[in-house]
């Protein structure tokens, strides 16, 4: 009897550390290929409150929680995730958002997605242990999106 007690205690203190594992934030790529582009262009920012955005691409930054299983994010409570796509050999995002407004970013390489209070699916390649890419497929519902393009 005492060892099922003794195994229910420690199973649910691994269930609360995995859970606070995933809140910390985390940069998941380097940042130094950020700070070294200059953007020349004038930026564009679009705003949606309460939309799905369904996100598939490349690129080589991607920040939020620092827990991920296999290279797969699905949060049990609302996260943030910063994406972006600098323009950097390979990197290109297609997004598109539905929700108050209707909105499709095609072939976008200068595009930075900045997600915030979202739940739903992210794969990233640069976190999985089955494959090393930049690929990313991310379909998500936030209460807050902010897109920004260069033109």
């Amino acid at each position: 009897m005492k060892e099922s007690n003794y195994l229910k205690k420690i199973f649910i203190i691994g269930a609360v550390l995995l859970i606070m594992l995933s809140a910390l934030p985390v940069s998941l790529s380097s940042s130094s290929n950020f700070e070294k582009k200059q953007i020349t262009s004038t930026p564009t920012a679009d705003h949606y409150v309460n939309s799905v955005v369904i996100i598939i691409g490349k690129c080589n930054m991607v920040q939020g929680p620092i827990f991920w299983m296999c290279g797969l994010y699905i949060p049990f409570i609302k996260r943030s995730f910063f994406i972006r796509a600098s323009g950097e050999e390979g990197e290109q995002l297609n997004v598109i958002v539905r929700g108050n407004k209707f909105a499709a970013y095609m072939d976008n390489e200068d595009i930075i997605v900045d997600i915030n209070r979202a739940h739903g699916i992210l794969f990233y390649g640069q976190k999985s242990i089955l494959t090393n890419s930049s690929r990313i497929f991310a379909r998500c519902k936030a209460e807050n999106i902010w897109i920004t393009t260069y033109d």
